[in-house]
Parts: structure tokens; sequence; C-alpha cells
């Protein structure tokens, strides 16, 4: 069977580099969605998805301001080496 496009739902963001390679090599363009995987750029086509790192910071600036600079802010993480942290 000849794959056109592989689009990838990462669970986690590492140990993924072989296979993506593979991918590479095959010449199938892979497409991530949703989460972001720690490979390089070159791995893959395209990525869809939010920038959790930045909706983070802009929760943490709302926060600051509706309490006038004196909320107490806890952040909680998922599984370590997660793409959901």
């Amino acid at each position: 069977m000849k794959v056109d496009v592989n689009w990838h739902f990462a669970r986690r963001r590492n140990r993924l580099g072989e296979v993506f390679q593979e991918v590479k090599d095959a010449g199938i363009p892979l497409i991530l969605v949703d989460r972001r995987a720690a490979v390089p750029d070159n791995m893959y086509v395209s990525y869809l998805g939010s920038d959790f790192i930045e909706r983070r910071t802009q929760c943490r600036r709302a926060l600051a301001k509706v309490t006038d600079g004196k909320a107490r802010i806890v952040e909680l993480v998922g599984t370590v080496d997660s793409a959901l942290q």
C-alpha cells in the first residue's frame, strides 16, 4: 500500500526521531497535529496546533492583571516528557 501523507498525533515528544526519519527517507510528507515532537523541523512538513507556552503566558498575565499582581499561581504538569506539558 502506498502512503501519500502521514498525520501524526504525538502522545510523547521524544523517541520519535527514528520513526520520523523512516517516514522522511520514504519520501512521505509528515504533518504533526495538535502536539509538537522533539525532532528537528526538517523532519516534518507542517504543524497544526496551538502554542501552549504562549497560551500559558497569556493566562498568567491576565490573572496577574485582574488580581493586581496578587495571584498565587500553581502550575500542574502532566506526565514527564509528555507533549501536553
